[in-house]
This record gives structure tokens, sequence and C-alpha cells, in this order.
């Protein structure tokens, strides 16, 4: 007899797995990957790294510093949830 698949819930995680955990341990798991016009993906230290809970949380934090990775030489940015692309890339120039 074999088990039952795993139950999973938006964003990938199994609900068992949830219930071995205590809320501080669940992984945050959205990210922005920071680029270039072309591309290349951006990894300098000084650059911020977040990561956040929730997609909305990210793309709050998003709307609030991206004239700060503009200034900073990123060119476009792409939404990870648990380093899969969700969606971009996104310019970060105005009229593009």
């Amino acid at each position: 007899m074999t088990s039952p698949a795993p139950s999973r819930r938006p964003g990938g995680y199994d609900l068992a797995d949830l219930n071995e955990r205590s809320a501080g341990d669940i992984v945050m798991s959205w990210t922005w990957q920071l680029e270039k016009k072309d591309g290349t993906v951006l990894t300098s230290r000084s650059l911020p790294r977040e990561s956040f809970s929730s997609q909305g949380d990210a793309e709050n934090w998003i709307g609030e510093n991206w004239r700060t990775l503009l200034d900073a030489g990123v060119d476009q940015v792409s939404l990870l949830d648990e380093g899969r692309p969700q969606y971009g890339p996104m310019s970060l120039h105005q009229g593009e």
C-alpha cells in the first residue's frame, strides 16, 4: 500500500512539513534577482539582499527601493519564489 501524495500549498511547502516547523522556522521564499539590462545577475555585496514571506511584501519593498537600486546600477529585476522565476525581468527605468 502506498502513502497518499503530500498536500501542497501555494509556495510549494508540504502541509506536513509546515506542521513540523514553528512559525519562526518557515523559510522566507520571495526574493528579487537584481540584473543588468542584458540579464547579467548582479552579485555585489553592496546591493541589498532581502527575503520576504509574501509576494506582496516583496512588491511593496521594490516599490519603495527601486530608485536606490537604479542608482546602484541595477537595470531590471525578476521576482523569485524559492529560486523559481515568478515574473520579470521588469525594468527599473521609467518609460520602459
